[in-house]
């Protein structure tokens, strides 16, 4: 199978993040905006040591963990909108490269002839789309669609206007 990268590699590093469990919405979000972001299950002090060995900020809504890390950890309001707010006051995030990580597991996807997907979409999506991603760790293939549409709107939504 003949894949490429979906996007160049920029020589700036990009920002990167560790949610906890209490932020899953939040993880979601950041990935569908192009963001590298892990997701740990469950709110933990072991993920701090983890988040400071990565170079990433540990996002999280428990208290108790935002003490223990003070610098590297962010509390995040229980509200998205607000979460969001937060993360673009502090210009830690702004709507980059959307839709370019697997929503899933966080892998970079990449583009996959068109010829190589006919077994895995349906026949409809195979005969009306012409582009194709893939995710080279779980496997899930990707094209634009409604559902793409909605996202779009969502992250414009939500980030646009706090990032002017």
């Amino acid at each position: 199978m003949n894949r490429t990268p979906r996007k160049q590699k920029n020589s700036q590093k990009d920002k990167a993040f560790l949610a906890d469990g209490t932020c899953g919405d939040i993880a979601r979000l950041l990935r569908s905006a192009g963001y590298d972001v892990k997701y740990a299950s469950s709110p933990n002090p072991r993920l701090l040591a983890l988040a400071l060995k990565e170079d990433r900020l540990l996002l999280t809504r428990s208290e108790t963990l935002a003490e223990l890390g003070k610098d590297a950890v962010l509390l995040l309001p229980e509200d998205l909108t607000a979460a969001v707010t937060l993360l673009c006051e502090r210009e830690l995030i702004r709507l980059q490269e959307p839709f370019s990580r697997c929503l899933s597991c966080n892998q970079e996807l990449l583009f996959i002839p068109k010829k190589d997907v006919r077994h895995l979409v349906p026949p409809y999506v195979y005969d009306s789309h012409s582009r194709f991603l893939v995710c080279p760790e779980c496997r899930r293939v990707f094209w634009s669609g409604t559902h793409l549409e909605r996202m779009t709107t969502r992250l414009n939504e939500l980030l646009s206007n706090k990032t002017d």
